[in-house]
């Protein structure tokens, strides 16, 4: 279909054109092309999305028709006839012309009985270059609002319906190359959405939606390419395939910093479907030419998104130490999450010394990092310890996030049986034994318990320090704690003398005095 001015959907024109087929007799359906063909339709316009109301010249005066493209026998004419008039008819035929849909092609279907497969569905031929679904996708559905997530998400299973029903008899590569496509109309269109001042309210209160149904479009998308021949297609749907490149670059390199993370579907094109010769050297050498020719005439996310482009095929190529300074000038660029497919894939290919490299690379960008973020980096770290002996690296990274890597740098501590240092890092950030997994404590305990006394110590006195009772019964079960570990260090007198000083120092918190006596540490 080509782009018209009229706001009603291709349901609605499938609808018309079966409804003349059951409700307009042929002898009026002729008249209603004669009167189209004589240049007898003056005027049509769209009113709300279902109304089409125009003007038909007839043989003494011009007439007034109103066409409901929902409900057709509420549609009127000014004639004597009514609805199913020659009037109406040219009417109806005028608008599907404007679709693509000839009369004569359209009475020839008629002729046939008027079979399932309208013409109206018609759609463009997927054999040349696949250029045209783009707009066919704006023609046929760029009258549907979305203004909520439940409607985006509504409209994306329709979509998908329909396009399954006209791709029906394409070859499967051709096939999912179409709906590669049409995932990248829906994504245009969840951007229009969550950009919309009309949705400003509703996406503050609710947008969790809209980025939910585009990250589904995401894996659609990406599930949609796992299920192609690749090679195949790179071979004989070359042509198709080359009319995504346009189309990633717009998207892509925007001058406006996007909804939606467009260099990521660029890369992923370029990583799966597009990274073969020519076409590559071709793309490595435009984007060279924007980054030179484009100061002048680009805005900083603009450039930010051709250099991270440059070091994606950088990476492809081998070529981490130009990616690396590529990825530097890219400021703006998210550094881990531009890396995370690269690391996965380094791991899944056992390229160890390039992850190690990369991951040594990335540590001083991990400080901005989300914390989820640090637990995936350290994931990574984890697969390198067995072919590559790293614990020592991966413990300097950790010690350098510290405290957001806390957690995981205790576990490895406990884990290589470096208790001490495990102990000396609680003291560092002044944590109690409350703040620790208890099964931590206990195996450092059976290995040496003389390596917590400080640690119950500085506990003690935290507690003391907020002058609270509930502070000092908390301090009494740290006391009881410490004797027991004296008791089985065979070093009560220290306990004892610790107890004399201790109760020396405190004497005057009376509150406190209490609690020991309680807990039966003083007399």
């Amino acid at each position: 279909m080509r782009s018209t001015g009229f706001t009603i959907t291709e349901e609605q024109l499938t609808y018309i054109s079966e409804a003349m087929a059951d409700l307009f007799p042929r002898s009026v359906l002729r008249k209603g092309i004669a009167h189209l063909q004589n240049g007898a339709v003056l005027s049509c316009v769209s009113k709300d999305g279902q109304l089409c109301v125009g003007s038909v010249l007839g043989r003494k005066t011009t007439y007034s028709v109103s066409l409901n493209a929902d409900f057709i026998t509420l549609s009127e004419c000014e004639c004597a006839k009514g609805f199913s008039c020659e009037h109406t008819a040219a009417l109806c035929f005028y608008l599907l012309q404007q679709f693509g849909i000839e009369p004569e092609s359209w009475l020839q279907w008629y002729d046939e009985g008027a079979p399932k497969s309208s013409p109206v569905l018609s759609v463009p031929s997927p054999t040349p270059a696949d250029e045209q679904w783009p707009q066919f996708f704006h023609s046929s559905y760029r009258s549907v609002t979305i203004d909520t997530a439940y409607s985006f998400e509504q409209f994306i299973q329709r979509a998908e319906k329909e396009h399954e029903q006209r791709t029906a008899g394409f070859s499967r590569n051709l096939k999912l190359i179409a709906k590669l496509h049409l995932y990248l109309y829906l994504l245009q269109r969840g951007e229009q959405a969550i950009a919309s001042p009309s949705t400003g309210l509703y996406r503050q209160i609710y947008g969790q939606g809209y980025q939910q149904s585009v990250l589904e479009l995401m894996h659609r998308l990406m599930d949609t390419v796992s299920q192609m021949d690749i090679a195949r297609a790179q071979k004989e749907n070359g042509a198709q395939l080359q009319a995504f490149i346009p189309i990633l670059r717009e998207l892509a390199f925007q001058n406006a910093k996007p909804h939606i993370h467009w260099g990521f579907v660029y890369r992923y094109f370029w990583w799966s479907l597009l990274y073969t010769g020519a076409w590559k050297e071709e793309e490595q050498q435009y984007l060279l030419q924007s980054l030179q020719n484009g100061p002048a005439r680009s805005k900083a996310a603009a450039l930010t998104a051709i250099r991270s482009a440059l070091a994606h095929f950088e990476i492809m190529g081998g070529q981490d130490a130009s990616a690396k300074q590529m990825l530097q000038e890219a400021n703006d660029e998210p550094i881990y999450a531009f890396l995370l497919p690269y690391l996965h894939s380094f791991r899944e290919r056992g390229q160890w010394d390039r992850l190690r490299l990369w991951l040594g690379w990335l540590l001083p960008s991990m400080d901005d990092a989300e914390q989820e973020d640090v637990y995936s980096y350290f994931s990574f770290w984890n697969e390198l310890r067995e072919p590559c002996g790293t614990v020592e690296e991966e413990l300097k990274a950790m010690r350098s996030l510290l405290p957001r890597s806390f957690y995981l740098y205790s576990e490895l501590l406990i884990e290589q049986k470096r208790f001490r240092e495990f102990v000396d890092i609680l003291l560092t950030l002044g944590l109690t034994p409350a703040d620790v997994e208890a099964e931590l404590l206990a195996q450092v305990e059976r290995s040496d318990p003389s390596l917590l006394l400080p640690l119950y110590h500085q506990a003690v006195t935290q507690c003391i320090r907020q002058k609270q009772r509930e502070a000092y019964r908390l301090a009494v079960r740290y006391l009881l704690r410490l004797r027991s570990m004296y008791m089985l260090l065979g070093q009560m007198k220290q306990w004892q003398l610790f107890m004399t000083q201790f109760s020396a120092r405190f004497g005057k918190l009376r509150a406190l005095m209490e609690e020991l006596r309680k807990g039966k540490l003083i007399s």
